[in-house]
C-alpha cells in the first residue's frame, strides 16, 4: 500500500522517489513537518549526505504580476535566485568570495523552469534549495511552493570556471561547503 501510494505521488507530481517518499511524509505530519525538515530526515537515513537542503522564504509584491493577475513566468528565474543565495550565505561564501578565494568564476551552463501552479501578490512563498556539487559544477534544485502547494521547480547548472577559461574541478575544500549539512562559518572565504 506504502509503495503504491509513492508511485501514484511521484507519477501525480512528476518528481522521483525520494521526493515522493517526501511528499508522503509531508502529509503525514501535517503542519508538524515541513517539505525542508522531512526531506532531510529522509535523505539522511538514505545516506544522500552529498544533498542540502535549504528553506527560504518570501512574500509576493505586486510589481511581479502580470496582466493575468499572477506572477509572470519571466519573473520566476529572479524569485529563485534570493534563495540560491541564501544557500550560499548559510555556508559563510558567495559567488564573489568563491571567485576571489579560489579564482574561479561561476556561469550558467543549464536553467531549466518547470511551471505546475500560480502564485499571487500578497502570498508567501517558499523555496527550498538542494545542492549537488559534480567534478567541475554544482547543480542546484529549487522547488517553490506557495498556499496551494508546489508551484514552480527550477533546475540550475553552475559551471566554476578558472583563469584559463575552461571548467575547473571543483577544489575538496569547496565541495565540502557546498555539502555540509550544518550551517558552517568559513572565515578565510
Amino acid at each position: 500500500d506504502f509503495l503504491l501510494h509513492i508511485l501514484s505521488l511521484k507519477n501525480r507530481h512528476g518528481c522521483d522517489f525520494l521526493f515522493a517518499c517526501c511528499i508522503y511524509l509531508l502529509n503525514l505530519g501535517g503542519e508538524k513537518l515541513t517539505r525542508a525538515t522531512t526531506f532531510c530526515m529522509l535523505s539522511s537515513a538514505l545516506g544522500h549526505r552529498e544533498v542540502m537542503m535549504s528553506p527560504f522564504q518570501m512574500a509576493i509584491g505586486p510589481e511581479l504580476i502580470d496582466e493575468y493577475g499572477h506572477v509572470n513566468y519571466k519573473n520566476f528565474p529572479g524569485l529563485f535566485e534570493p534563495a540560491q543565495d541564501a544557500f550560499m550565505a548559510e555556508r559563510g561564501c558567495s559567488f564573489d568570495a568563491i571567485e576571489r578565494h579560489w579564482a574561479l568564476r561561476s556561469f550558467v551552463g543549464k536553467l531549466v523552469v518547470s511551471y505546475k501552479g500560480q502564485v499571487f501578490a500578497g502570498q508567501t512563498i517558499r523555496i527550498s534549495t538542494t545542492v549537488k556539487p559534480g567534478m567541475t559544477s554544482a547543480t542546484y534544485h529549487q522547488i517553490m511552493e506557495g498556499p496551494d502547494g508546489i508551484v514552480a521547480e527550477l533546475e540550475l547548472l553552475v559551471v566554476f570556471v578558472g583563469v584559463s577559461g575552461k571548467a575547473t574541478p571543483i577544489p575538496q575544500e569547496l565541495r565540502e561547503i557546498l555539502s555540509e549539512e550544518q550551517h558552517m562559518e568559513v572565515s578565510d572565504v
